[in-house]
This record gives structure tokens, sequence and C-alpha cells, in this order.
């Protein structure tokens, strides 16, 4: 009989580092403060490693992959960002063609930094085939985070769409609905969906007018073709609370609810909560349990993927706080 929880990770993470700069926030120590908290609690967490070339490239272009790698085997035990080259529009969300696939200035790539994008790819499969195989919940802490990347574009400290090569198996199996709760929009996962019917995006983030990428999220981005009606975007103000926040949660969710997925894959970001480095936003722990609540209230099997959250002295306890509320029912 399938377990009814699942709790993976892979260290392989730690390859992504290096000289990043001062201040960075996206570090193995994101993962060790998550991990700390899920072991005080008692969830047991097993560790998993693949490296899915195969199936990255198949939402990925090719040329991507192998420009990522021919820029980290040049490199020393330093790191460097990679130069953005923009040209003509990408597409109806205005992301840029860039000759470096890159499209911001705020990624930096490291010598060991495709192995560890792709384990943590290989992580979200990994939950993909539990789910498919009867677990009810999978946690996958997944680092980098992946859904600022898109088909062949990566930026925002991401590489490769963990969610987004999760919910495309799930979605050989049932309609597969994408909740995105991180303080940015996840750009990547949007365009990468945007002409799809059977895969639904929902996303609540920061305004795109201010807050990062500020290309797309919009509400008028509602999907196009066959996939139009199927994308929604809930922009919040800069200053949202948990007042704000948790009136604004049940509208989101409300399109979910009317999709009625399979499955359901959860974007997990933390940048929300007071205090956290690259957010506006002051969360409590109480917006994510209430967030958690109405994950547990869907009633179908979750795969819940780490995006961001940057806090070090409370990103461990709110993706608990989450974890422990998504799995009451």
């Amino acid at each position: 009989m399938a377990s009814r929880s699942s709790f993976i990770v892979d260290h392989a993470h730690k390859a992504h580092d290096g000289a990043f700069g001062y201040g960075y926030p996206e570090i193995p120590a994101r993962v060790d403060s998550i991990m700390a908290s899920l072991e005080r609690t008692g969830y047991e967490v097993e560790e998993f490693h693949s490296e899915p070339r195969d199936a990255i490239v198949s939402l990925h272009a090719h040329d991507m992959l192998n420009y990522i790698d021919r820029f980290c085997s040049s490199m020393d035990d330093s790191a460097a960002y990679p130069p953005v080259l923009p040209g003509t529009v990408r597409d109806g969300t205005g992301h840029p063609r860039s000759q470096t696939f890159c499209f911001d200035l705020s990624t930096p790539l490291a010598r060991r930094t495709p192995e560890a994008a792709m384990a943590a790819a290989g992580l979200a499969l990994e939950g993909a085939a539990r789910v498919q195989a009867g677990t009810k919940f999978v946690y996958a802490l997944c680092r980098p985070p992946g859904h600022h990347a898109g088909t062949d574009f990566f930026g925002g400290f991401c590489f490769f769409n963990n969610a987004a090569l999760a919910a495309d198996v799930l979605s050989k199996q049932g309609s597969v609905a994408i909740l995105d709760l991180d303080y940015h929009h996840g750009n990547g996962t949007q365009q990468i969906f945007y002409e799809r019917r059977d895969v639904l995006y929902v996303s609540t983030h920061a305004d795109p007018t201010m807050a990062y990428p500020q290309i797309s999220g919009f509400t008028n981005e509602t999907g196009a073709g066959e996939g139009e009606g199927y994308n929604f975007n809930f922009p919040l103000p800069l200053n949202t609370d948990d007042r704000t926040y948790l009136e604004a949660l049940p509208r989101a969710m409300e399109s979910v609810w009317d999709f009625d997925p399979d499955f359901l894959v959860i974007s997990l970001g933390l940048d929300g909560a007071m205090g956290d480095p690259v957010g506006t936003w002051s969360l409590s722990k109480e917006s994510f349990e209430k967030s958690g609540e109405k994950v547990a209230e869907m009633g179908v099997p979750t795969l819940v993927i780490q995006e961001g959250g940057y806090n070090l002295r409370r990103l461990g306890d709110d993706v608990v706080a989450f974890l422990d509320a998504a799995q009451a029912s």
C-alpha cells in the first residue's frame, strides 16, 4: 500500500555554491534551515538523487541546457553572472530573448551548478512519480528553485522549472493545477503552460508593476490558444499583510476548485514572510497555516515543490506550518 505522505531532499543542492557576492540569498543554508525544522518536528526526510537530463529537455531547450553546461565547465571554483543580451520581444508576456538565455542580472552560475539544478529537477520528478504511484502528499525540498525558468530562459535564481517538469509528467495521467504561492510571479511556469488547457496555473504574488520579475503576472494574462482561460494571476500590493493576503487567497483557490484537478502542484515560496530580504510583505506564520488549510480542503493528491524563502531565522518553521496544515485532512 502506498504511504500517505513522503518528504524528499537531495543534498546535491550544495553543489550550487560559490562566491556569489555579499548578500546573495539563495544559499545552501536555506535547506539547512528547513531540514532542521522538519527533523525537530519529527518528519522523516528521505534522500533521493537522480540526473534526469532527458526529462529536462522535454520542456527546456536543449541549447539552453548546453549553454549552462558550457558556461559552468569553463569556470574554476568561483562564480560568475552570465551576460544578458536581450533581443526582440520573446512572447506576449514580455520576455526578452537573450543570446545567453538568462533574462536578469541576479542569477549566478558556478562550476557545479548544473549538478545541483539537475538534482532539484530530479527531486521534483521523483515527487511526481510517488504521487502517481498513490502517495497522497509529497514534499520535495528543491534547491535551486525553479518557477522563473521557462522553455528557453532562466533567471531569478532558477535554472530548470522543477514544478513545471513535475506537472507535465502528472498531466499524462490527469488534469493538473499549479498553485504558485511565492512572493514573486512564476513567469517561467506561466510561459510553459500558457497555451495548454490540461495544466491550470494560478498565482498570488506581489504587484509586478513594482516587484520582480516586472514583465509578467498581470491580471490580463489569461492564457492563449487552447490555454485561454487557464491562467489566473492575483497580484497584491507591496504592503500586503495577513489580512490582505487571507482575503485574496479564497479568490485564487476558487479558480483551482472550478478547474477540479486530478492533481495539485504547489510552488511553495515563503518570501512573503515578514523580514524576508527579497520581499516587502509582512506575512506571519498564520498566513502559511491558512494556505495549507486551503490546500488540504482540495482533497486531491498533492505535490509541494519548494521555491523561495530567504529569512533563515524563520524559513524552516514557516515551511512546517504550511506542511502541517496541508496534510490535516
